[in-house]
């Protein structure tokens, strides 16, 4: 039987091999490209819980040769999986390897387990423990030619990727509690036309874990992968708008936990204190500063700080009137002055202090507040850092976006595109290819503005950013009382209109948020 194995294995990879090097053309309108077995066993391994019991029913739509359908067969049996596929040839090899896994299977048994039919359609009225396997990469062009049926895209963006198309059509072909993990273009987290289908996945359950790399797998194509594990009727619900952060870390951007060490609703100043004193700040702070890129106690000004880096002796800044390479301050001369730092004492948060109040900055130590609505700059800084972090509103002026492969041909003219990047926020470069790496990794916590939907990119004009700006006149051009919601929707139509309906904001999170801030006049 082992012989049989290696014969059929040798048999498999010679087809394959033939197609890569005889007949490219053939294998990318068929969207052939095989999967490697660490990632076939990574998917397998998330197939079935610890805890569950029974031989699950795995299904792969679109099997090639049998790779996922023979490491299964390992695991569970032959008489537990299930194939499709348009290739006659793939399919006869891939019932070859299954007779070699198990003699004792009838051939007749395995050929109506594994068919020559279309995936997307052959199905129907099945259901199943698992839906797994690496459906073919067609665009629309690619697909027309690959003979798929057009049936499963009813409702589907008109560029959806042929192997978004399967995730969608293996929602219906899995059981409560069964898990779909279907190889795709990283472009399925961000793309516009996938976003359907991450709405189907948001309701028909939710992700439980997500494999991609940064780097090609797949031999003969540079396109990047990933793997969302859905697991059918669980929750909560992933946000559709949200699967660009899910790769977040694997591209070296760090996670961002909006919870404390105490539990689930921490405040701001959990995470980082919020400060007002503009006296100790600047004028106490003037006389101790120094170039020093030794860096002991770096002097950071907010020009200094970028999403996910900080450019401290890198780029110069300004402090005091002048300019600093390297700005930092001489504690101990600070402390022998017998200057105060800040920061040594704080005044706690006022209970009555409303969600929304009116600051004055206290710069002389004159003002005396007259109502609740006035608070000094010490209790200011009180107040945010006392702020649950379930209340940040967050405003993002740049792509919002994971992975995303993104051309920048088609903007509005005169406009700069400006994504993230690991961490830095940038004018678009002139290469047509530009890879947007997406925004960290957010626990869904408060409100997020992010300048444009996941697919487009954030534009800034001569002016400045099309977004903030739009989002300060309708601001400023409030006309009767409502909510940041009101202002939001405002300040949307605002860019829609400027770009040419190029750039879309988009809110997510937590709308609650928004809700609660109230605007007026």
């Amino acid at each position: 039987m082992a012989d049989e194995r290696r014969r059929t294995a040798d048999l498999a990879a010679a087809y394959e091999q033939e197609l890569a090097g005889d007949r490219p053309d053939e294998r990318r309108e068929r969207g052939a490209f095989y999967t490697p077995p660490d990632l076939v066993s990574w998917v397998l391994d998330r197939v079935v819980p610890a805890d569950a019991d029974g031989i699950p029913d795995v299904l792969d739509p679109a099997c090639g040769t049998g790779h996922f359908l023979v490491a299964a067969a390992r695991r569970w049996g032959v008489r537990a999986v299930h194939g499709s596929d348009l290739d006659p040839e793939a399919v006869r090899i891939a019932r070859e390897r299954l007779a070699a896994e198990d003699p004792s299977v009838p051939a007749d048994d395995i050929a109506r387990r594994v068919v020559v039919a279309d995936g997307l359609t052959t199905w129907e009225g099945r259901r199943f423990a698992a839906v797994v396997g690496n459906p073919p990469f067609l665009g629309q062009l690619r697909r027309r030619t690959a003979g798929r049926s057009e049936v499963s895209r009813r409702g589907l963006g008109a560029y959806t990727d042929t192997s978004a198309v399967f995730l969608h059509r293996a929602l219906d072909l899995v059981v409560d509690g069964g898990v779909v993990a279907l190889v795709q273009p990283l472009s399925v987290l961000a793309a516009r036309d996938a976003g359907a289908v991450r709405a189907a996945v948001a309701e028909r359950g939710t992700i439980t874990d997500l494999w991609c790399s940064p780097d090609p797998v797949f031999e003969g194509t540079s396109v990047l992968t990933c793997v969302p594990v859905i697991r059918a009727g669980a929750g909560p619900r992933t946000d559709p708008d949200g699967w660009g952060a899910l790769a977040a870390p694997t591209f070296g951007i760090p996670s961002v936990d909006l919870s404390s060490a105490a539990g689930s609703d921490g405040t701001v100043g959990d995470l980082a204190g919020c400060t007002a004193d503009f006296r100790d700040q600047y004028y106490g702070l003037q006389p101790f500063v120094r170039d020093d890129r030794a860096g002991r106690t770096p002097l950071v000004t907010s020009g200094l700080i970028d999403p996910a880096e900080l450019r401290w002796g890198r780029t110069p800044t300004r402090f005091a009137r002048r300019v600093y390479d390297a700005p930092a301050v001489d504690l101990d001369a600070l402390h022998a002055d017998g200057a105060s730092p800040w920061g040594t004492s704080r005044v706690e948060l006022p209970r009555d202090v409303p969600f929304g109040a009116e600051v004055t900055f206290d710069v002389e130590g004159k003002a005396n507040p007259s109502t609740r609505d006035i608070v000094r700059d010490d209790e200011y800084a009180a107040w945010v850092n006392g702020l649950r972090t379930s209340q940040v509103l967050s405003v993002i002026d740049a792509c919002h976006s994971g992975g995303l492969q993104r051309g920048f041909g088609d903007v509005l003219m005169g406009a700069t595109p400006k994504f993230f990047i690991r961490g830095e926020i940038r004018p678009a470069s002139a290469a047509p290819a530009t890879r947007a790496l997406g925004v960290p990794k957010m626990t869904p916590k408060g409100t997020t503005l992010a300048a444009a939907r996941e697919d487009q990119s954030a534009l800034e004009g001569s002016k400045g950013s099309i977004f903030t700006l739009a989002l300060i006149e309708s601001l400023a051009g409030v006309k009767k009382a409502g909510t940041m919601v009101d202002v939001f929707s405002t300040t949307s139509r605002r860019v829609a209109s400027v770009t040419e309906s190029k750039q879309t904001p988009v809110m997510t999170g937590e709308r609650g948020t928004a809700e609660r801030i109230t605007i007026s006049p």
